[in-house]
């Protein structure tokens, strides 16, 4: 950071991050994150915790940059834009930023050994399940604050092959984000034909909006139904849809029905 940057979030009174690069505003967040940690260390400090939590600090850099070092995937990137992904082991729910920030005390799991382990909340709102496999697994996430009308993401099962990054596993997941306009995985033709996959226990595996858009008789979820009757009624709604404009595919006849 130059020093006239520096200067500026010195004076945490003046500082506006409006006026910034998200470059510069990247590296302001990390600034006032150490200075939070220092403070929560017990550590004497220049500022007050209250007035690094005030302006200059985590209010206004939170909502105002979009720091390309923080953000290397997420759902305003394209779907071509694949990105090579880990399963872990489901984490605290300490971790989840109920507000701007979250604090694991140090030593805990989340930070380190002498200092504390802080958690920015980027964007909170609704997933729902899609299709579920063990190859295969689709979600759809609605954040009315940044990203309106929802968008899937999809985690895929691949083979390796060279893709030195996933190391000597024989397989590798592979995540991306579909671009605005997807049709469901379980309202695709080929899906239709298959017949291999359910919805996760009674759910409908489909947006909310697409479920508006079928007719009650048709729906297949929240109603106990066993695994035919589910089949039967996810093809009834397929050619409901396709008669309704919704989809633009050749609908099932009764053989593939």
């Amino acid at each position: 950071m130059g020093k006239s940057e520096y200067k500026l979030i010195k004076n945490i009174t003046s500082y506006h991050p409006d006026r910034k690069s998200d470059q510069v505003l990247g590296d302001d967040w990390r600034i006032v994150a150490g200075w939070l940690a220092t403070i929560q260390d017990g550590k004497k400090f220049k500022y007050s915790e209250d007035e690094v939590r005030d302006i200059a600090a985590l209010e206004k850099l939170s909502d105002d940059f979009d720091d390309s070092k923080l953000y290397k995937w997420g759902p305003n990137h394209p779907g071509t834009q694949h990105a090579f992904a880990v399963e872990k082991k489901r984490q605290p729910l300490e971790w989840l930023p109920f507000g701007l920030l979250a604090e694991v005390k140090a030593g805990e799991v989340g930070a380190t050994a002498e200092g504390p382990g802080l958690f920015r909340e980027v964007s909170h709102g609704l997933l729902r399940r899609g299709k579920q496999t063990p190859y295969y697994r689709e979600y759809f996430l609605y954040d009315l604050e940044k990203y309106q009308g929802g968008r899937r993401v999809i985690f895929r099962l691949l083979a390796t092959g060279d893709y030195q990054r996933a190391g000597e596993e024989e397989f590798h997941w592979e995540s991306w984000h579909s671009e605005p306009g997807f049709v469901p995985s379980l309202l695709t033709r080929r899906e239709r034909l298959k017949k291999d996959s359910l919805p996760v226990s009674d759910e409908s595996g489909i947006p909310p909006e697409w479920e508006m858009a079928i007719n009650q008789e048709f729906a297949w979820w929240g109603k106990g139904l066993g695994e035919k009757e589910r089949f039967a009624l996810m093809d009834q709604s397929y050619n409901q849809l396709i008669s309704d404009g919704y989809l633009v595919a050749r609908p099932m006849d009764e053989k593939e029905m």
